[in-house]
């Protein structure tokens, strides 16, 4: 009979569910691990919103600190652009 209360015991540990992870503030959009304040991060402006690494997202280092730099660039990620179908460059006027 000890040898059917263990199995239970078992079957209750299986049935319990586990915690759920923790909410991530900025999870990247592809890999959904947290976009840190010391990654390479980049935000959708243009679309959902959402952060992505910049590895993750497939942008070239060079491309990444081209975009940060300018204070009027703005980004969108991939399914933005096909979704929404944002135009890849958007014209400013020139003032």
């Amino acid at each position: 009979m000890s040898d059917n209360s263990e199995v239970e015991e078992e079957e209750d540990e299986e049935l319990t569910p586990s915690p759920p992870p923790p909410l991530k503030d900025f999870p990247c959009g592809i890999c959904f691990e947290e976009v840190k304040d010391e990654d390479e991060g980049i935000l959708c402006e243009s679309g959902c919103d959402k952060w992505y690494h910049r590895q993750c997202a497939g942008m070239s280092k060079n491309a990444y600190d081209l975009l940060t730099r300018e204070d009027s660039a703005e980004w969108a990620c991939d399914t933005c652009i096909k979704k929404n179908n944002i135009p890849m460059t958007k014209m400013v006027p020139i003032t």
